[in-house]
């Protein structure tokens, strides 16, 4: 909803960033209510906040380039049942029960590894994109964003080869751009799921230029003139 605000004054503002991260070194830190984030400006610390930077000016030139890498799998379903940022039902059927026939019941109590390996993708502008799983229940599944009825989805799978072969591809895009600063911003489950071989995302970039960003709980993606909340996503603002 935040970023649907920002946008509606201003469809052409590039938005960029993504959700404070705590402490990322435990597998289970996305359920660890204890662990605290903290965002901050020059002024102040906040533990429940907004802090941004605007960068602005005639001869400033913006470009935003994305890579998710995870593949939606099997057939198009459609939320049935769903209220806020919890998913009742897909195509009638109990949404823990969707998961369980793609994976089976006894993987679901594995939740750290499905959320980053097989994680929810909803159909946003025409593009699989994926979102942030909170919490797989048995009556529901917590989304970290809202989702509504109707929406298509399929369920997304990761391969960490096409990953990294596809970011670069977005690497070798970026460095046809007249690019002076790059700041990025990837997902903490990107990262717990590529593991060490997270370094190579960042390696093509920073052979030519100073890089800068954090590893979030979600990010903010610009695409075709609108923002939106998603995870598993490297966002390169450049």
């Amino acid at each position: 909803e935040l970023l649907v605000g920002i946008s509606s004054l201003n469809r052409d503002i590039h938005i960029a960033g993504g959700i404070a991260d705590s402490n990322s070194k435990h597998k289970d830190f996305t359920h660890n209510t204890n662990c605290l984030s903290y965002v901050f400006n020059e002024d102040k610390i906040f533990e429940d906040g907004v802090v941004g930077a605007c960068l602005y000016g005639e001869n400033l030139f913006v470009n935003s380039v994305s890579n998710c890498s995870w593949l939606p799998i099997g057939k198009e379903h459609i939320v049935t049942e769903a209220k806020d940022n919890y998913v009742i039902s897909i195509d009638n059927t109990p949404a823990v029960e969707f998961y369980s026939n793609y994976l089976g019941k006894e993987n679901l109590d594995l939740i750290y590894t499905i959320e980053n390996q097989f994680p929810l993708m909803v159909n946003i502008n025409g593009e699989y994109l994926s979102i942030p799983i909170k919490n797989i229940k048995d009556n529901y599944i917590e989304a970290s964003t809202k989702i509504h009825i109707g929406t298509k989805i399929k369920l997304g799978y990761g391969n960490i080869n096409h990953i990294l072969e596809s970011t670069k591809d977005k690497m070798f895009e970026t460095s046809s751009l007249p690019v002076e600063t790059i700041f990025v911003y990837s997902c903490v489950g990107r990262q717990l799921f590529l593991n060490n071989l997270v370094d190579h995302e960042l390696k093509p970039l920073s052979k030519a230029l100073n890089i800068n960003g954090f590893f979030a709980r979600g990010e903010f993606l610009y695409k075709n003139s609108h923002s939106n909340f998603v995870s598993h996503t490297a966002t390169v603002l450049c």
